[in-house]
C-alpha cells in the first residue's frame, strides 16, 4: 500500500463511518507526518499504530482529523468505540453489512466473515477509539494490508505494532486554539490562560466553551480559574466529548483504587506538588513518614518504580529521569476528591517530606542540585507551610538558594507574595516574617531596585532591632543588606558607617569567619573604595577573600562577592596585574557557579574590564566590555547600576547617559 498514489486528499471512501471533523483543530502537523509515515511503512502487511496519552491530551481528536485529512489513501475507514469491548462485536458486523457481506449465524461468525474479507483487500483503516488494553482488539487484527489505529491511555501497546505518545499541546498550539475560538482574547491573555490549563486540549476546549456560554471576560475567567479551578473544571459543553476535566479521570482513578491502593496514596502526595517532575527518592528516602502500604512500598526501590509504573499505565502520570510528573489539572482533581481531613493528612505528609529532604545550607554550591530538583515543589506547597516551622524554613532556604545560584527575578516574584502572606498570618515582626524581608530585600538589591531595598531594609532593620536585639543574628543580616543597599545607591558615608558597626558586631556574635560577618565585611570594602580608602579597602578584602575560601570554599557566593570588591580595591590601586590576576580567576568561577547573566558574574566582568584597559589591553576590554553591557542591558535593563557603570567606563563605544549610578567618579562599583 506504501507505494500506491493516493487520490484526492480529503475526498471520503465509499466506505465510510468517523465522527465529523473538529472545525478547531490546530496544530499536530508533526505528529500527524509521523503517524502517516509509520502506518505506511508497511508494504504488504497489516500495520497497528496506537496513540496513548493522558485523558483530554486529544488522541481522538488527533485520529479523527487523521482520518478526513488522509482519507483519499483509503477505500475503507471504520470508526470503532472500544471502550466497552462486548460491542466491538456488533460495531465490525455494521461494517460487514455495508460490505454487503452475508451475515452469520452469530456475530462472531460475521466478524470473522470480514476480517477474511478484509484479509483480500487493501486501502483500509479500522480506528478503535479509546482501547483499555490491547487484548480487548487483538482478536481483530485481519491479515491483510491494511491499517488499524488505536486510541488508548494505556502505554503498552508495543507487542501489536508501534505506539505514539500524544502529549499536551505546543504553548503556541494553546493560544491559537484559545484565539481561534475567542477573537477578543489577547496573545498575553491566552498565554496565561494557556499557562493554567496546562496546555491540555480538552481544558482549553471545554474552556473556551464556557467563555462563549457566558460572554465571561477572559480576564474575570482567568482570575476564577486561578480561585476556584476545580470548580471550572466542571463547566463548559465540550462537543463529542462525553463527560468533563471533573469527569475525564474517573474510570482510571476508580481502578487505581481497585487494583493498586500504595500507588492511589503516591498519586495523592504528588498531587501536592508541583507539576514539575518529581524525584522518587523523596518518597524512597523518607518512607518511614508514609503510611502504610506505601510505607513499605517506598522503601523498596523496584516496588516503588512498580507504583509508578501503575499510575504510567493509566496514563495518569508520566516517568522523568529519577522520577515521575502528573498534569496539574489531574493533580487538581485528586485534590477535590479527597475529603477535607484527608486532604490536610496528605498535605503535612507532603510538607514533611520535603523538609525532611532539605539539602540544608542554601549558598553552598554543593547542594544546588538537590535544591534544583525541589525547589519547584517547596514553591507550590509554600502556602501550606506557613503554619510549619520547618516548612517556612525550607522555603526561605529555598529562596537564599535561588538568589545565590542568580535567580534573583524568581526569588524576588516568590519572596514578595510571601511577605505579604506572612505579615498577615503571622504578623510584621515575627522572627520569620523578617527573615523573610531580607531575603526580598536582597532580590531588590541584586535587580538593581536599591530605593525600595533601602526603604524595606530601612523598616526590617528597626523591626529586629526592637523585637529580637541589635546583635541578633537576623538584625546584623538586615543591617548588612541595608549598607549593601545604601552603597548600591551611593550612599557610601551611610553605608561604611553602618557597615563598619555590623561587622563588628557580626565579629563578636558570630564570629570572624560566619557567611555574614563576611558578607558585611564585603560591603564595608565597597564603602571603603567608594569613600576612596583604598588601602583600607584592600586590607580588608584580602582578609575577607582569605578566610571565606578557607572556611567556604573558593566558589562560594561569598567567596566570589569579597573577590570582586578586593579586585575593585585593587584596580583603584593602580594594581592593575594583581586586579586582573584575581579577576579573571573570579570571573571564570562566577561563570561556573552563577552563570554569564548573574549580578555578581557581570560585575566581576566590568571590574576585569577595567584591568585590561589600565593594562593597555584596549581590544579584550572592549570586546568583555560590551559582552557585558549587552548581558546587562538583557538582563536588568539600562538603569541597573552595574549597566551605568559599564556605560560610565568608557572603554566601549557607547553614548554616556544623562544620569550616572550616583557613585564618585572615581569609583568602579557602588
Amino acid at each position: 500500500m506504501g507505494g500506491r498514489r493516493p487520490g484526492f486528499v480529503g475526498r471520503p471512501p465509499a466506505i465510510w463511518k468517523v465522527p465529523p471533523r473538529n472545525p478547531h483543530f490546530t496544530g499536530r502537523d508533526g505528529m500527524l507526518a509521523e503517524l502517516r509515515r509509520r502506518l505506511r511503512a508497511g508494504e504488504d502487511t497489516l500495520v497497528v499504530q496506537a496513540l496513548y496519552g493522558l485523558g483530554g491530551v486529544g488522541k481522538t481528536q488527533l485520529a479523527i482529523e487523521y482520518a478526513h485529512r488522509f482519507a483519499a489513501d483509503y477505500d475503507l475507514v471504520w470508526w470503532i468505540d472500544a471502550e466497552q469491548p462486548a460491542f466491538i462485536g456488533e460495531q465490525l458486523a455494521a461494517l460487514a453489512a455495508s460490505l454487503n457481506l452475508p451475515s452469520g449465524p452469530s456475530v462472531a461468525d460475521t466478524v470473522e466473515r470480514l476480517l477474511t474479507a478484509l484479509r483480500g483487500r487493501d486501502r483500509w483503516l479500522l480506528i478503535f477509539d479509546n482501547a483499555e488494553r490491547p487484548a480487548d482488539v487483538a482478536d481483530y487484527r485481519a491479515a491483510g494490508a491494511g491499517h488499524m489505529l488505536v486510541t488508548s491511555r494505556f502505554p503498552g501497546w508495543g507487542a501489536l505494532g508501534g505506539r505514539l505518545e500524544v502529549d499536551v499541546l505546543a504553548r503556541a498550539e494553546t493560544v491559537a486554539l484559545l484565539c481561534a475560538r475567542i477573537p477578543a482574547l489577547s496573545g498575553k491573555l491566552a498565554d496565561e490562560l494557556a499557562a493554567e490549563l496546562g496546555d491540555l486540549p480538552l481544558a482549553a476546549a471545554q474552556g473556551a466553551a464556557y467563555l462563549e456560554q457566558t460572554d465571561l471576560p477572559a480576564a474575570d475567567y482567568l482570575r476564577r480559574f486561578r480561585e476556584q479551578r476545580t470548580t471550572l473544571l466542571a463547566r463548559g459543553d465540550v462537543v463529542d466529548y462525553h463527560g468533563r476535566l471533573d469527569t475525564t479521570w474517573a474510570l482510571s482513578l476508580q481502578r487505581l483504587h481497585e487494583q493498586d491502593s500504595a500507588a492511589v496514596q503516591l498519586l495523592q502526595l504528588a498531587a501536592f506538588l508541583a507539576a514539575e517532575p518529581i524525584p522518587l527518592a523523596l518518597f524512597g528516602d523518607h518512607a518511614g513518614l508514609l503510611d502504610e502500604p506505601l510505607r513499605t512500598v517506598a522503601a523498596a526501590p523496584d516496588a516503588l518504580a512498580d507504583a509508578v509504573g501503575a499510575l504510567v499505565g493509566y496514563s495518569l502520570a508520566r516517568r522523568s529521569p529519577d522520577g515521575f510528573q502528573i498534569h496539574r489539572l489531574v493533580q487538581a482533581v485528586i485534590r477535590h476528591q479527597l475529603s477535607p481531613d484527608l486532604q490536610q493528612t496528605t498535605a503535612d505528609q507532603v510538607l514533611a517530606l520535603l523538609a525532611a529532604a532539605s539539602p540544608g545550607e542554601p549558598e553552598s554550591p554543593i547542594g544546588w542540585p538537590a535544591y534544583a530538583r525541589l525547589a519547584p515543589h517547596v514553591l507550590a506547597t509554600a502556602p501550606l507551610a506557613d503554619h510549619s516551622c520547618a516548612g517556612r524554613r525550607l522555603v526561605l532556604h529555598t529562596m537564599s538558594y535561588l538568589q545565590a545560584h542568580g535567580d534573583s527575578s524568581a526569588s524576588r516574584a516568590v519572596g514578595e507574595p510571601l511577605l505579604n502572606r506572612w505579615r498577615c498570618i503571622l504578623g510584621p515582626d515575627h522572627p520569620d516574617t523578617l527573615t523573610a524581608a531580607n531575603r526580598f530585600t536582597l532580590a531588590l538589591n541584586q535587580l538593581g531596585e536599591a530605593e525600595s531595598a533601602r526603604t524595606l531594609a530601612e523598616d526590617t532593620l528597626q523591626r529586629c532591632r526592637r523585637v529580637l536585639g541589635p546583635d541578633h543574628p537576623t538584625a546584623l543580616w538586615s543591617a548588612t543588606a541595608l549598607a549593601l543597599a545604601l552603597g548600591e545607591l551611593g550612599d557610601a558615608k551611610p553605608a561604611h558607617t553602618l557597615s563598619e558597626d555590623t561587622l563588628q558586631r557580626c565579629r563578636r556574635v558570630l564570629g570572624p569567619s560566619h557567611p555574614t560577618t563576611l558578607l558585611a565585611a564585603a560591603a564595608l570594602s565597597a564603602a571603603l573604595v567608594q569613600l576612596g580608602q583604598v588601602g583600607p579597602a584592600r586590607a580588608l578584602g584580602e582578609d575577607t577573600v582569605h578566610r571565606s575560601r578557607r572556611v567556604h570554599g573558593p566558589d562560594h557566593p561569598t567567596t566570589l562577592t569579597a573577590s570582586t570588591a578586593l579586585a575593585v580595591a585593587l584596580n583603584d590601586l593602580q594594581e592593575a596585574n594583581s586586579a586582573r590576576t584575581l579577576g579573571e580567576d573570579t570571573l571564570h568561577r562566577c561563570r561556573r557557579v552563577f552563570g554569564p547573566d548573574h549580578v555578581i558574574t557581570l560585575w566581576t566582568a566590568h571590574t576585569l574590564t577595567v584591568s585590561l584597559d589600565r593594562l593597555g589591553e584596549a581590544d579584550s576590554a572592549r570586546t568583555l566590555g560590551e559582552d557585558t553591557l549587552q548581558r546587562c542591558r538583557r538582563a536588568y535593563g539600562p538603569d541597573h547600576p552595574v549597566t551605568l557603570h559599564v556605560l560610565k567606563a568608557g572603554n566601549i563605544d557607547q553614548p554616556t547617559p544623562a544620569h550616572d549610578a550616583g557613585t564618585d567618579d572615581g569609583s568602579q562599583q557602588s
